[in-house]
């Protein structure tokens, strides 16, 4: 049963499994261990960057895990979207995510 669900959840939302996964358990090959474990984890975070702010994610299902990797969005701008709209509901439009705390115009 849990295979099942982990199964249907990277069918969902890849992206999103993929970033809850430490790149030691990704399971790549048997010369993984070979390869610098600092580099291969900065690599990975590299790809997913890129492919987030390529693809994009939806912002009122995503986890602070993936919303972090979206440009100018950090670790704690990505827990208050999360936090928003548990709070709020859902974001109807782009403007509204002008509401949450650490995004909006930059203070100089």
């Amino acid at each position: 049963m849990r295979g099942a669900i982990s199964i249907a959840g990277r069918l969902r939302d890849p992206m999103a499994t993929l970033v809850k996964i430490d790149p030691k358990s990704l399971g790549i090959g048997q010369y993984q261990h070979d390869v610098d474990q600092k580099l291969l984890e900065r690599k990975l975070h590299e790809n997913v960057e890129c492919l987030v702010n390529n693809v994009g994610v939806e912002v009122n299902s995503a986890l602070a895990s993936l919303l972090s990797f979206v440009a100018g969005v950090g670790r704690t701008v990505a827990s208050n979207i999360v936090k928003h709209c548990g709070s709020e509901g859902t974001f109807a439009s782009k403007k509204a995510l002008l509401k949450v705390k650490g995004l909006g115009r930059e203070v100089q």
